[in-house]
């Protein structure tokens, strides 16, 4: 409960200090607590709830798209390894400042914009998607590149900036992290209704991703997020 009451502080008062204040133990129980929470958050939001409300007659339950993936191992490697490191790596890392996180997360951005637009206009085919990727990664690490040439020559004081905001900007990383997640299901108007409940667990997990990535650091971030991830493709693949 402890680390409950962090997160409460963490948002009430927000500091930059709060990053690397704990041991490694502390570090690693911390976030084994906090995946254990964040999956009772699935259970409470994903199922209770949500069945409640349909059984209720108060929404239709909500169509989940199925992501096919030919076999376990390519799951894992994707959705276990690939989507929490660009995730992380596109919402989390600026959230404490610096000329190299910002551009790393523009170029994240970037990256996952093209690789996304290849395929979903059909012009990568799964033979091409060791291209298509390395195009992506490419074009994303030039304009992370020149971004980070270009913060050197502006010299805008923005570390005082993320710093006096990092409660602001970490709430709406969470927000953006679990609408991303809206895509996992059919878009309807009793989804976008419900949507507050049925992201739930997703906004609040990048609420505790965000307070992981500020007090703990990066690695620990990504590293719950992996874990996370890859415990919930073994049991859709059980």
């Amino acid at each position: 409960m402890r680390v409950i009451k962090k997160i409460i502080f963490f948002y009430l008062y927000p500091s930059r200090t709060f990053q690397q204040t704990d041991s490694f133990i502390n570090k690693v129980t911390g976030c084994i607590f906090l995946l254990i929470f964040n999956w009772l958050l699935l259970i409470i939001f994903g199922v209770f709830i949500t069945t409640l409300l349909i059984e209720a007659g108060m929404m239709t339950e909500p169509i989940v798209k199925e992501k096919i993936f030919p076999s376990l191992i390519m799951a894992l490697v994707l959705g276990g390894l690939v989507a929490p490191l660009m995730e992380e790596l596109m919402l989390r890392i600026w959230l404490l400042y610096s000329r190299a996180n910002l551009s790393i997360a523009t170029g994240a951005i970037i990256t996952t914009l093209i690789y996304k637009f290849y395929f979903y206009t059909g012009l990568v085919n799964i033979s091409q998607t060791i291209k298509g990727s390395i195009i992506a990664v490419l074009i994303g690490s030039l304009v992370g590149y020149f971004l980070f040439i270009s913060l050197k020559k502006i010299n805008l004081d923005l570390e005082v900036v993320f710093k006096r905001n990092i409660r602001k900007l970490a709430i709406i990383s969470s927000f953006i992290f679990g609408y991303l997640h809206i895509t996992n299901y059919k878009i309807t108007p009793n989804l976008l209704l419900f949507s507050p409940i049925i992201l739930a667990n997703y906004i609040i997990g990048g609420l505790i991703l965000s307070f992981i990535r500020v007090r703990y650091g990066l690695i620990y971030a990504i590293a719950f997020h992996i874990i996370y991830n890859s415990i919930f493709i073994l049991i859709k693949f059980r």
